[in-house]
């Protein structure tokens, strides 16, 4: 099983070739927490370019497969 991490976000993780958010907390208007577990997040495309929409720094913005090829970093 290959792991590798992305540099520059944290929260994202891809095994086996599928791009995962790892789980997380947020706040809920009625309740104290919300409790996110792991996510499958799908490929799209945007004009015709293959990528990803992922958030960073709270926002949530597109990056295409060819910028995001220099910032995979194999996780030990």
């Amino acid at each position: 099983m290959t792991t590798y991490k992305l540099i520059g976000f944290n929260n994202y993780i891809i095994i086996n070739k599928i791009l995962y958010r790892l789980a997380y907390k947020n706040k809920h208007s009625i309740y104290q927490f919300q409790y996110r577990n792991k996510r499958k997040i799908k490929r799209t495309f945007k004009n015709g370019v293959e990528g990803y929409f992922l958030v960073r720094n709270r926002k949530r913005k597109f990056y295409s497969l060819k910028k995001l090829k220099h910032r995979l970093k194999l996780k030990a």
